[in-house]
């Protein structure tokens, strides 16, 4: 099977039907006592090509998915691979990426599909 055929195909859709998304990274973070938390000195930004769509009401069970919750996916046709620790803004809002899965039946990426949720709005 031809992946990478797959692999163009739906960077091709994605770029038609998506935009372009700003996502974040941060460089190490390290605890600040004063804040008691974490936090990190350095962000870099990157633009990557992405479609958002919202969870289906059967989706959400309010504890791995929560009522909000955004899913993204992103041409496997990138420079940098998303992280669980980065964010993303779409419709003028922050989302915490919290969690990523690379679609990779072979050795070529085919998707991503990341889960997003508004920033702050992290389960304890």
């Amino acid at each position: 099977m031809n992946y990478q055929a797959i692999a163009n195909t739906a960077d091709k859709l994605i770029s038609k039907y998506g935009s372009e998304i700003t996502c974040s990274r941060s460089s190490e973070t390290r605890y600040d006592t004063f804040l008691s938390a974490q936090v990190s000195d350095d962000v870099t930004d990157y633009i990557v090509k992405g479609l958002v769509d919202s969870y289906s009401v059967s989706e959400v069970d309010n504890n791995l998915i929560q009522r909000g919750d955004v899913r993204l996916y992103l041409s496997p046709i990138t420079e940098v691979e998303p992280l669980v620790s980065d964010t993303f803004i779409w419709d003028e809002k922050t989302y915490d990426i919290i969690s990523v899965i690379k679609l990779r039946p072979a050795s070529t990426t085919l998707i991503y599909e990341c889960q997003g949720r508004e920033n702050g709005q992290l389960p304890d």
